[in-house]
């Protein structure tokens, strides 16, 4: 007798929140490019280890991709669009796709509270809408961006913003949230290298503490993702060096993304080509939202591999199980006791049949479990 299933990879890890944390214009090379990590000790000892950590992240694929321009404006307009926004940085200017955060309003019905976007830059109040016909003005995010907190005022210190953030998060716990701090930029600018330095260093203690908020909370803990990256780099020594931004050198281009959550691998160096619009595909993705403007790419390949349990009995039949070719690479894994946790490798090879793989095996256990990994 055989027992016939059909498998469709899925996850049983829930992904609830997303919150993308945004270290403004620092460069690669002070943050995961130096191999000491001196300036971000907490991610690189706390949170990369959870998660992964992405050695070639760019804000574009080449340095000639429209709308890959290395300033704050579009780098954090395309973060949330999922898509390049070529956009003035003067805060003049609406990203001209939608929002994740007005996707997931809009998707789930859900109220402003559930979206929120904290900027220590008054222009950075952008980012709560678009002016795309049918979204200007609708399912905007709560908000608190600069001095006055509605967009205006100038620019405000890092750590009210980090205060303001923690609050909002602790007390909405928001589905998607951004948070930006100014301070690497702010000291680029002011060509004051140790202040620079230590703002990476500041930024980096506001990761760790808002992880360490989040899995202290009951309703976020196991249920959220972080990603730490940069909205731009800044100029390499060979183009004027750290005090400005906005070309196309390395030092502009290259980012630091980290992603920690329970959908994604954990102590993992990837060295796959990513870009910023990869983020907002990626975040749309874990919570299930329909991001048809998003012309990045999800990043699956930091997925923890699909688990999918399957009891079948009893010994003496045939177990058949196929998944779509599509969903290649797996390995059908076994597990005898599973309160152990003890998984090992069914010594089969898959079979192509149609468009399905294929493996067909004899029970030899009456109480036997059975997933796919990757």
């Amino acid at each position: 007798m055989a027992i016939a299933l059909g498998v469709r990879p899925c996850f049983a890890a829930i992904t609830n929140h997303v919150v993308i944390l945004v270290m403004d214009g620092a460069r690669y090379s002070e943050t995961w490019g130096d191999p000491t990590h001196t300036n971000i000790p907490g991610i690189a000892t706390n949170l990369a280890p959870q998660g992964a950590v992405l050695t070639d992240f760019y804000t574009d694929i080449t340095s000639a991709v429209a709308g890959g321009e290395t300033s704050t404006n579009p780098g954090h307009a395309t973060l949330v669009c999922g898509a390049y926004q070529s956009i003035l940085n003067d805060g003049s200017q609406l990203p001209y796709e939608p929002t994740l955060f007005q996707y997931y309003r809009e998707q789930n019905a859900a109220p402003s509270s559930s979206v929120w976007v904290v900027t220590s830059k008054d222009k950075l109040v952008i980012l709560t809408n678009s002016s795309k016909p049918g979204w200007n003005g609708l399912f905007r995010p709560s908000f608190n961006c600069g001095v006055n907190g509605i967009g205006g005022g100038g620019y405000r210190a890092d750590s009210l913003t980090h205060l303001l953030a923690r609050a909002a998060l602790t007390n909405d716990h928001p589905a998607v949230m951004l948070i930006n701090y100014k301070g690497p930029d702010a000291m680029g600018h002011a060509n004051n290298w140790s202040g620079y330095l230590a703002a990476i260093k500041e930024v980096d203690g506001y990761a760790a503490d808002l992880w360490a908020a989040i899995q202290a909370d009951p309703v976020m803990k196991d249920t959220t993702t972080l990603f730490i990256t940069n909205d731009h780099g800044r100029h390499d020594n060979a183009h004027g060096g750290f005090i400005n931004h906005g070309d196309s050198c390395e030092g502009c281009r290259h980012l630091l993304c980290v992603v920690v959550g329970p959908r994604f691998k954990t102590n993992q160096i990837s060295g796959t080509r990513r870009t910023q619009p990869d983020i907002g595909a990626t975040a749309a993705d874990v919570l299930s939202v329909s991001m048809p403007t998003a012309t990045g790419q999800i990043m699956s390949e930091l997925y923890q591999p699909p688990k999918i349990f399957t009891r079948a009995g009893p010994a003496g039949n045939h177990l058949v199980i196929s998944w779509p070719l599509a969903a290649g690479g797996y390995r059908l894994m076994i597990n005898t006791d599973l309160p152990s946790d003890r998984w090992t490798e069914v010594p089969v090879t898959p079979q192509q049949v149609g468009s399905e793989a294929q493996v067909d095996y004899l029970l030899t256990n009456d109480a036997a479990f059975f997933r796919l990994n990757k």
